[in-house]
């Protein structure tokens, strides 16, 4: 668990808030910066290290000098502190402060170590590095030294171990040793064996699953699953459609990095290689199931590592051209679309991302409760009722607006009430009323009543059903939720809800001194109705205060998460995220939020299962804030 608090902010602002004050939701104010995100990747070609802006993929500073040759492969400290660099020539470990991006040392080895893959534990205090000499090497992160080395089995003159990683509780690194065509789980105290499990030829790289609990490898084939405690097989889906190259993990899935896709058997199922060539790809699975789908990157150059962001949302792949010409490349896992793409120095090979950029929520527009009704022709019915986020915008609810549900629409103009603060229509097959900027906020309150129409086909019961509400200076407010036999209800047991990601319902701060302050948060956040079987890490943060916690930190019974803080120990925290509700629940006390000025603060979650980190802006008001389901 990480808590941080009392972020120093430019002097001048408005200290704390008024005792009994309140948030109520308002509008997202834009997308932030990168937030801190950075991508690096190791530049074999030029003996450097590339750090680049995670938005935009403009270089951050110039190239790192490691001081070094033959850079292969990166690593990151949990807390993100410190970056590694291991070597395939001259040099050794390069060791890089990852706040101000400056080289610190090169720890040097005692023999000529040709290092391909590199990892650090759970603590930061220890790297370890495959050595194609037949070694682990070891470093100590504190002192910056060489500890003595793992001896791994050699056979023949192939090059054993290629690559590494460690166990969620840093009692055992995993190594690829091509050797003898075997995966090692070896004890990083004793360096012996733990267990053994056979790999196919041609294997490239392995990677632990988020959640700590299975191993993947990939290579010239279909990935290879594992459990992580014994090493036996584990039953997965995987696909054998091209050459994997590398691999990432997030959440509950994980990423191939593919050279050249195949022709692609359908969704779900196995099968062989096909021979029409696709491109390089990256292909999505979910860990214990089938490939979910595969993302094309475009032809042209080879594509030779890929990281993803720990919330899942993005992934960033290196790639190599003409003349060794290095570039990253941004990839939204949502849906697949390339976004920026930055040079990097020659010949880039693994990358690595720091941090995870937040996606602001926009408006939307979102059911309640919803009770579809199919009769027949002329005869179905479809009642709902909710809320919408107008963004903070000014809509002219006089002019002309369109309401829709699937595949129906309506376009009609609402009448207003004496005092404007409720605007109403009523029409042949439809009826609506709109109650906007509850409590002086962005958010208002919708009821729709449709009948005597034909839904059969525009409204599926068995699917997801969008809806969405435009009017004049409000863009198309949407909200996405998956009916179960025709309902669906918010922070119930019927349906599913897709979008949006995440808002805050009521929430309430009180300042009453230096940590002393507490808050008490209740929103709602997209499942998909799936629930994890393990958290990643979950993130919540308002105003300077924020909180990060990993799935040891976590209980789980059913569908719900719960987390607390050790008695005695401040801020005092509960956190309880429940995926058949969808709702999470944050109270804190003890704490400090720091100087909140202006008239908007931001709350920032994670569910850690995969989907993202979301942000949405409240408005600071003075008074209780009204629960809104």
């Amino acid at each position: 668990m990480k808590i941080i608090v009392g972020v120093c902010v430019a002097a001048g602002l408005a200290v704390g808030l008024p005792a009994g004050s309140a948030l109520v939701n308002a509008a997202p104010s834009g997308p932030k910066a990168a937030g801190g995100v950075t991508v690096y990747t190791a530049n074999q070609g030029g003996g450097t290290v590339s750090a680049l802006d995670g938005k935009t993929l403009a270089p951050v500073q110039a190239d790192i000098a490691t001081n070094a040759t033959q850079p292969q492969a990166l690593a990151l400290s949990k807390d993100g502190a410190r970056l590694y660099c291991a070597h395939r020539g001259a040099g050794g470990l390069a060791v890089i402060d990852a706040a101000t991006n400056v080289l610190v040392t090169t720890i040097a080895t005692s023999e000529s170590a040709v290092m391909t893959d590199v990892c650090v534990s759970p603590d930061g205090t220890r790297v370890y590095a495959t050595d194609l000499l037949g070694f682990i090497e070891v470093f100590d992160t504190v002192n910056l030294v060489e500890l003595p080395h793992i001896a791994v089995p050699m056979t023949g003159s192939n090059p054993p171990p290629r690559a590494i990683d460690i166990s969620a509780d840093g009692s055992a690194i995993f190594v690829l040793n091509m050797g003898d065509l075997r995966v090692h789980k070896v004890s990083t105290s004793t360096g012996g064996d733990i267990a053994l499990a056979g790999v196919t030829t041609g294997a490239r790289e392995l990677r632990v699953s988020a959640d700590g609990t299975v191993l993947i490898v990939v290579g010239d084939f279909e990935a290879q699953l594992f459990h992580a405690s014994d090493l036996s097989p584990l039953v997965g889906g995987a696909d054998d459609i091209g050459t994997q190259v590398d691999v990432a993990a997030a959440g509950s899935r994980y990423y191939v990095l593919n050279s050249g896709l195949t022709s692609l058997p359908p969704t779900g199922k196995g099968g062989s290689k096909a021979t029409t060539q696709l491109g390089p790809s990256i292909d999505i699975y979910t860990i214990r199931s089938a490939r979910e789908t595969s993302y094309l990157l475009g032809a042209g150059d080879a594509v030779t590592g890929i990281a993803v962001t720990s919330d899942g949302a993005r992934a960033y792949v290196t790639r190599v051209g003409a003349g060794n010409a290095g570039s990253v490349v941004s990839v939204d896992l949502a849906d697949g679309t390339l976004g920026p793409t930055g040079a990097t120095g020659s010949n880039p090979l693994r990358v690595v991302v720091k941090g995870t950029i937040e996606t602001p929520v926009l408006s939307y527009f979102l059911p309640r409760l919803v009770a579809l009704k199919l009769a027949g022709p002329g005869k179905d019915s479809l009642v709902a009722a909710g809320f919408y986020d107008d963004g903070g915008l000014s809509p002219d609810y006089s002019q002309e607006v369109t309401v829709g549900v699937g595949t129906f629409e309506e376009k009609f103009t609402l009448v207003a009430n004496a005092k404007h603060t409720a605007y109403t229509f009523k029409g042949n097959r439809l009826s609506m009323s709109v109650t906007p900027n509850l409590k002086g906020s962005s958010r208002g309150r919708f009821k729709m009543k449709i009948a005597k129409t034909t839904l059969a086909g525009a409204v599926d019961p068995d699917v997801a059903v969008g809806f969405h509400f435009r009017a004049v200076n409000l863009p198309d407010a949407q909200g996405r939720v998956t009916l179960t036999a025709g309902k669906y209800k918010l922070g119930g047991k019927r349906g599913a809800l897709i979008s949006p990601q995440f808002f805050p319902a009521k929430a309430t701060a009180t300042a009453a001194g230096p940590g002393l302050d507490a808050v008490s948060f209740t929103g709602g956040f997209a499942t998909n109705g799936v629930t994890p079987v393990a958290l990643s890490t979950v993130r919540f943060s308002f105003g300077t205060f924020e909180m990060t916690l990993t799935t040891t930190d976590f209980v789980k019974a059913g569908d719900k998460f719960t987390a607390k803080s050790l008695p005695g120990v401040t801020p005092k925290f509960s956190v309880a995220l429940d995926f058949l509700r969808e709702t999470v629940v944050v109270k804190l006390s003890k704490a400090e939020l720091g100087p909140l000025a202006g008239p908007t603060a931001d709350f920032v979650f994670n569910a850690g299962s995969g989907a993202g980190t979301f942000r949405n802006t409240v408005k600071l008001g003075s008074k209780l804030t009204k629960r809104f389901y």
